[in-house]
């Protein structure tokens, strides 16, 4: 089946990868997973482009998605792709997706019955988490230039939508060595590093 949907897992915590099962009926293309208080989420995106949300314990009901029929969410947007952030100040899950019509949106748990637009146009998106618990979204415009957009952690307002000026980076991705030249992204990643700042890591078609 293609798009078949795998959990693989550890019996102890040292123990090795060896149990595993397969969701029958579910498909996919792209996966989130997330913890929130302790209950490990699954958010994904079926090969029929819709959004579904999944959480321990079962699998089968998502506590935070609400009583939504199958585990959907109660989003309308068909999805190409999607990242989640913790929201540390509401204690919800929060998710980001790239509509099939190149537009971007936002669906904050714990039901997820509120989809509206981000803001932008994109191709690919990544979440990550400052250490003051404020959410950072960066994703790959339909131009291939990156976008960061941030929030304020005191207020939970969004600002940003800007092009990367920072450190020698152009509006389009400038590389060491490119010499003036510029370069467009294809994928994009976010990660914290120890001492709490973001870290974004990119990859040149």
């Amino acid at each position: 089946m293609s798009g078949q949907l795998w959990h693989i897992w550890r019996e102890t915590v040292k123990g090795g990868f060896t149990k595993h099962e397969k969701w029958e009926g579910d498909e996919a293309k792209k996966l989130a997973a997330f913890t929130l208080n302790g209950t490990l989420g699954l958010a994904y995106i079926g090969t029929n482009d819709h959004l579904y949300v999944k959480c321990q314990p079962g699998w089968s009901e998502c506590p935070l998605a609400g009583p939504t029929a199958n585990n959907w969410t109660a989003a309308t947007a068909e999805a190409t792709d999607i990242a989640v952030g913790m929201n540390v100040a509401e204690a919800t899950a929060e998710l980001f997706y790239v509509g099939t019509n190149t537009d971007l949106y936002f669906n904050a748990g714990p039901r997820f019955d509120n989809e509206s637009h981000f803001g932008g146009w994109g191709q690919r998106i990544a979440v990550g988490q400052d250490r003051r618990g404020a959410l950072h979204v960066f994703y790959i415009g339909t131009d291939d230039r990156i976008y960061h957009s941030w929030q304020q952690v005191e207020t939970d307002v969004w600002k940003g939508q800007e092009w990367w000026r920072l450190a020698g980076w152009s509006p389009q991705l400038w590389l060491p060595g490119d010499q003036g030249a510029t370069r467009t992204v294809r994928e994009i990643a976010v990660g914290q590093n120890a001492d709490g700042r973001l870290e974004v890591f990119v990859v040149q078609p």
